[in-house]
């Protein structure tokens, strides 16, 4: 059994389950609607979904920072030049660098399509109350 594949794959199978239960609790209704209606879906309560969430987040960071240790060499080697000499400021960590903090920025101050997309969730949440 190797080690790095065990990892990568855990990495792996913990994003899809981070991205579908987060996918869940995205279109789960607000927490007191869902708790006094007993909001169920696909047989897991909004309380279940919330702690595979959290449990799997706790995996994924374990299992992420353990792949990053395995995998540090390709990963510097992302940041050298055409000279192989080692730059932070390569494009692709400026392009990374970039869309990261447009995420933050964009989430933050609710620019478009960032607000659209947490006041369409909010609208989901909303819509479970009537």
């Amino acid at each position: 059994m190797k080690l790095r594949r065990t990892i990568s794959l855990t990495v792996f199978l913990s994003f899809i389950v981070l991205s579908y239960t987060g996918l869940m609790l995205f279109l789960t209704p607000q927490g007191r609607v869902a708790y006094w209606s007993g909001w169920t879906l696909f047989g897991l309560s909004k309380d279940q979904y919330t702690q595979l969430h959290t449990t799997f987040m706790i995996l994924f960071l374990v299992a992420g920072i353990w792949h990053i240790v395995l995998n540090w060499r390709p990963i510097t080697n992302y940041l050298k030049n055409k000279s192989r000499e080692t730059k932070i400021l390569v494009p692709e960590f400026n392009l990374a660098l970039v869309l990261s903090v447009l995420f933050v920025v964009g989430t933050l101050f609710g620019i478009a399509p960032f607000g659209t997309l947490i006041d369409a969730g909010t609208g989901i949440k909303n819509l479970w109350e009537r």
